[in-house]
């Protein structure tokens, strides 16, 4: 069993499929703290929609090119 184990965590694939996720969800995170300062900063209905949109489009746009490059 440990010698499945170690061939599977030691396995160069899951260790950037492990990097892909953590990267993912670290940039999740920041996209969302920026959202969420942009809805509490920006006081135009519009342009504070406009600016979240933006700013997730620019989060799956990294999301995209970090999974690209690992």
């Amino acid at each position: 069993m440990d010698f499945l184990l170690d061939n599977v965590v030691l396995h160069p694939l899951f260790m950037k499929s492990v990097e892909a996720v953590l990267a993912t969800l670290l940039i999740f995170l920041v996209v969302r703290i920026a959202q969420a300062a942009a809805s509490k900063k920006i006081d135009n209905k519009d342009l504070r929609y406009k600016m979240r949109k933006t700013i997730g489009l620019t989060g799956s746009v990294l999301v995209l090119a970090v999974i690209l490059t690992i």
